[in-house]
């Protein structure tokens, strides 16, 4: 239970973001919600202290550790972007609670966790250079994107994240080409039942993705995984496409690292162009590549950058790339 305290209270005025708000998790992950939801928070509060000032204001919420932590965060935030404190000082009245720290997308066991101060830093760190803009936020815009059929994409900063796009005829082209000379051509070039499926899904995601791109001056696509569609589509729309392969779950080399600073760094800075990256599910090491720049360009902390590209794209960096990031967090910063 968190309070905001208005001048010579006498009621109390109680509030609860849990019916409305709820984590969609990848794995055991549980948490910071998204930046949808957070931007509803922070107005549902407002309003709620807005027209009680004379009483205290109640923020609660199930007697449940990952709730809890998840409602701590909401205010601390609403301090931090509504009323500009300091993250120290935003998350000062709930200081002497204790809260669990928030994991990665991932099933295994955890052996790497986020404070909330984490997340406030970062998300402090972000708005002063004006990596996000919450007084342009359009919520429905986001909601829209986020969502797989419309492209699972969002816009962090400079930098647009996404899955990566299937093009199930260009895959069966491009798998029978490479085993035409096997025993079962067939088998190998043939479509699965589930690919067939979502074939029109999958075009409509295309078409998603295509108008952000344009809509928002996407100048490179950078793709991570294996391809799955044909770079031509984006070529042809005026954007240069890269491929910088490595496994899934897997951490880069200072090679791809250096690579990738170098050619954002081009794009951002110079060109004035955005740049889209994705591996397959647009979370792991599309994270670890923009956080790596964002911790050159900006100085962030490896958890700092972690907490806030989870609060604008849930699931970003898994597993061994946490630890990975932390431990080259100086090297980057000092390039």
């Amino acid at each position: 239970m968190v309070t905001l305290s208005g001048k010579f209270s006498r009621w109390i005025s109680s509030n609860t973001v849990d019916e409305e708000m709820h984590y969609m998790p990848f794995a055991q992950d549980y948490g910071p919600l998204n930046l949808a939801y957070t931007f509803k928070a922070c107005l549902m509060i407002h309003e709620k202290y807005r027209v009680n000032k004379l009483k205290t204001v109640c923020v609660y919420t199930l007697p449940n550790s990952r709730r809890k932590a998840n409602i701590a965060l909401m205010v601390s935030l609403y301090f931090l972007i509504v009323w500009h404190w300091q993250p120290s000082a935003a998350f000062a009245p709930l200081a002497h609670m204790e809260f669990r720290l928030f994991r990665d997308a991932s099933s295994g066991q955890m052996d790497f966790g986020l404070s909330i101060q984490d997340i406030l830093w970062g998300v402090y760190k972000a708005i002063n250079f004006d990596l996000l803009d919450l007084e342009h936020f359009d919520p429905r815009y986001y909601r829209y994107y986020e969502t797989v059929d419309n492209g699972d994409l969002n816009i962090l900063g400079p930098f647009i994240p996404f899955a990566s796009p299937m093009d199930p005829k260009w895959i069966e082209a491009s798998r029978s080409e490479k085993n035409k000379h096997a025993e079962d051509i067939d088998k190998a070039a043939s479509l699965t039942k589930s690919l067939i499926e979502t074939a029109q899904n999958r075009r409509h995601a295309y078409r998603c993705i295509l108008e952000v791109f344009q809509e928002q001056l996407v100048g490179l696509v950078v793709r991570l995984n294996e391809d799955l569609y044909d770079r031509k589509t984006f070529l042809e729309f005026g954007m240069e496409h890269v491929d910088l392969y490595f496994d899934d779950g897997s951490n880069p080399t200072d090679e791809i690292v250096e690579r990738f600073i170098g050619m954002a760094e081009e794009f951002i800075e110079r060109r004035r162009q955005k740049v889209a990256v994705h591996c397959k599910a647009g979370l792991g090491r599309t994270g670890v590549l923009i956080g790596a720049y964002l911790i050159y360009k900006y100085q962030f902390t490896a958890t700092e950058v972690i907490g806030y590209m989870r609060l604008v794209r849930p699931g970003m960096v898994v597993g061994p790339q946490q630890q990975y990031m932390v431990e080259n967090q100086m090297k980057w910063a000092g390039w």
